[in-house]
């Protein structure tokens, strides 16, 4: 498994980084460690996170982590692994934040 951030999903951490560091430098340092940290588990977990058919027929999933929301593409299914299992390219292309709604919503789901 191999875990790559497109252009976009870093333009989007250092965004949030610039506009949170307004407030506290601590809490900015924080939240885009804990976003970058997130989706580590999909290395072990690639398909953990909720698919979003709209992007079919690409294989497009979302998990949250606090109040973010972090979309991630599975891609590159040719290398195989130990006893078949395919090795996949996980592109996160995108980190937003979840309105006071949504959020609320999503509670269950959410990944700390």
């Amino acid at each position: 498994m191999e875990l790559k951030w497109t252009s976009k999903a870093l333009s989007d951490l250092a965004r949030l980084y610039d506009f949170l560091v307004l407030a506290s430098k601590p809490a900015a340092a924080r939240t885009v460690q804990s976003l970058t940290q997130a989706p580590v588990i999909l290395l072990t977990h690639p398909r953990m996170g909720e698919q979003l058919f709209q992007f079919e027929p690409r294989e497009v999933r979302r998990i949250f982590a606090g109040e973010y929301e972090i979309r991630y593409e599975l891609t590159g299914q040719t290398i195989w692994g130990p006893h078949g299992i395919r090795n996949h390219v996980i592109a996160v292309s995108c980190v937003k934040l979840l309105s006071a709604h949504n959020s609320t919503q999503h509670t269950s789901r959410k990944h700390k």
